[in-house]
């Protein structure tokens, strides 16, 4: 048995496994809604509406239920906001997050390239959806 035979699959391994931010995050990632009224209702820029889910925060008055948006974190998004009779436009640009960035490096080299083809390592800032001028 050579040492070539040894590291085949060690190699195949390593190429064919997806890196840390697509095992842990998956494709997309849960942006909060911050100082959202209770009857927001999110739709994607081609007017199809998105599911919101809750999570709870810190927020000024205590801890709130504050909603969530899931994004795909490989391009980036515009939403309308409706709220009653109003409508909020909001542009969001991904980010790096270097944090996804230094796990694969520091561990896998190689399925790191994945990550930041699929666009694992982004997020996205948190949305300002109050309605006030």
């Amino acid at each position: 048995m050579t040492i070539r035979m040894l590291f085949q699959p060690l190699i195949f391994v390593v190429l064919a496994v997806p890196g840390c931010a697509t095992v842990l995050q998956g494709y997309d990632v849960a942006v909060p809604l911050r100082n959202a009224p209770d009857s927001v209702r999110v739709f994607t820029e081609e007017g199809m509406e998105l599911p919101l889910e809750g999570k709870l925060i810190m927020g000024r008055n205590g801890i709130v239920l504050a909603p969530e948006v899931r994004l795909r974190t490989a391009q980036d998004h515009t939403l309308l906001l409706r709220s009653g009779g109003t409508e909020k436009r909001v542009r969001l640009y991904r980010h790096l997050d270097i944090r996804w960035a230094a796990v694969d490096l520091l561990f896998f080299a190689v399925p790191s390239f994945y990550d930041a083809y699929t666009g694992c390592w982004n997020t996205f800032p948190d949305i300002d959806a109050s309605f006030a001028p």
